[in-house]
């Protein structure tokens, strides 16, 4: 399925992410993300380039990611730093893909698609989410249906009087005359 790519998605709220590994599918790539001793975030392709191993399954030394095959290790740049193996040469193809991320309003951001255009600055103001008068839910809420209905069903706020009555609806899906009555 294609999807954007060149924009900021919300991955994951910050107090998800800590020192274990946190795995999670987005736009059908399995990533992995992890808080680095420095506080900042990690997020890098859960594959391991050899033997494909899903390394949320390995464990971390310091602040690289170790293989649960081979025990390669991967650093926060995606590099691998480490071959138990043979002549302990580490391959210059074995490497992670590292998804560029930026933690603002309480969430963890993440840019899918060329690292040269993530622009921090294009994050969307929610600075509402910290506001402390405001009242939040954190949350993974995993949907079976195709993003752009999702986008599609939040974006349009003008169906919830008609589809969600006694829920989201409002007075505007009463008759005409008893809209404005006291």
């Amino acid at each position: 399925m294609p999807y954007l790519r060149n924009c900021w998605y919300l991955a994951a709220w910050s107090d998800e992410v800590g020192d274990e590994f946190l795995e999670r599918r987005l736009l059908g790539d399995s990533v992995l993300m992890y808080r680095l001793s420095d506080g900042s975030v990690a997020a890098l392709s859960n594959r391991c380039p050899h033997r494909f191993a899903p390394l949320h399954l390995g464990k971390r030394v310091g602040d690289a990611i170790q293989c649960p095959y081979h025990g390669l290790q991967y650093a926060s740049d995606g590099s691998c730093i480490a071959n138990p193996q043979g002549n302990r040469a580490t391959p210059a193809a074995a490497r992670l893909h590292r998804y560029p991320v930026n933690e603002r309003f309480g969430a963890i951001w993440y840019w899918p698609g060329d690292p040269s255009l993530a622009d921090p600055s294009a994050i969307p103001d929610l600075s509402f989410l910290t506001d402390a008068r405001s009242v939040g839910v954190h949350g993974y809420l995993h949907t079976e249906a195709n993003y752009e209905l999702l986008s599609d069903n939040i974006l349009d706020l003008g169906h919830a009087d008609y589809l969600h009555p006694t829920s989201l609806g409002s007075k505007l899906n009463q008759p005409l005359e008893n809209r404005w009555s006291h």
